[in-house]
């Protein structure tokens, strides 16, 4: 099965989270050694696939709070509170121009230890490093909601200065930073959308369109999606929250008004 996401690949915007670092370093830093033996205890075999996935959320000072590990994981949840507990207070800075909680989901996969690793455990305590197979932070912004009336809003196809990235900032035909932005948009998304969810997808191709208003101050705001599932729904919602604040919002006639952007995310499978 082969899937495709039809964006146009052109600009490199970089949104760099010194907490999911933060939090993948912990994670790193812990020993397999009780994950192992949870899992030989409920039947694991040795180098046998073990996946982890939990969820959690963030307040307004950083602080870790709502863990929940999923069923799949729940023989493991204690030694995944555990990690969890070692990592200090997030960077609220991140997240909190959007709202007060941030949430993240980690899925991590990794096998059981190999029979002469699980000899020194048992027989010295060995500490053995957790390998990793795959590790995936999901962000999910919290979602910011304005009120908009239809004088202070226009679309992005007829507003007479639309709004523009740190990126095309230095652009001056409107033509050419109507395009950059475009591109940069379609970039970050095709960056950011988690594209294995197009392996449960039917034969076919399938979209969803994600529409939103770039603030008079430059935030994206007023987030919704349609046509797709619903796990393409939410995540096209959570790629496109991820953008960082435009450099600048869109103008008529010098007053800054309310830009309203869709962006339809297609999938061809075959």
């Amino acid at each position: 099965m082969k899937y495709i996401l039809l964006l146009v690949l052109f600009l490199n915007t970089i949104l760099y989270s010194q907490n999911k670092d933060l939090i993948k370093e912990i994670f790193y830093a812990q020993s397999v050694n009780n994950l192992d033996k949870i899992a030989s205890e409920n039947g694991y075999k040795r180098k046998e696939k073990v996946f982890l996935h939990v969820n959690f959320k963030c307040d307004s000072i950083g602080k870790i709070y709502d863990i929940k590990v999923s069923d799949e994981s729940k023989i493991f949840e204690e030694e995944i509170k555990f990690f969890i507990k070692q990592i200090p207070k997030l960077n609220p800075k991140e997240y909190n121009r959007k709202g007060n909680v941030m949430k993240y989901s980690l899925k991590m996969g990794l096998r059981t230890t190999t029979k002469s690793e699980y000899k020194k455990i048992i027989a010295k305590n060995e500490k053995i490093d957790i390998n990793y197979k795959w590790f995936t932070i999901k962000e999910y912004f919290p979602l910011k909601t304005i009120e908009i009336s239809e004088v202070d809003e226009s679309d992005f196809s007829i507003v007479e200065h639309v709004p523009v990235t740190e990126n095309c900032k230095n652009l001056t035909d409107k033509a050419e930073i109507k395009q950059c932005v475009s591109k940069e948009l379609k970039m970050h998304v095709n960056r950011k959308f988690n594209t294995e969810l197009a392996t449960n997808l039917p034969y076919g191709v399938h979209k969803v369109i994600v529409n939103f208003y770039i603030s008079k101050e430059g935030e994206i705001v007023n987030i919704s999606a349609e046509g797709g599932t619903p796990e393409l729904i939410e995540e096209g919602i959570r790629a496109i929250n991820t953008f960082p604040s435009f450099y600048k919002g869109g103008q008529i006639n010098g007053e800054f008004v309310n830009v309203k952007y869709s962006l339809p995310i297609m999938f061809s499978i075959n």
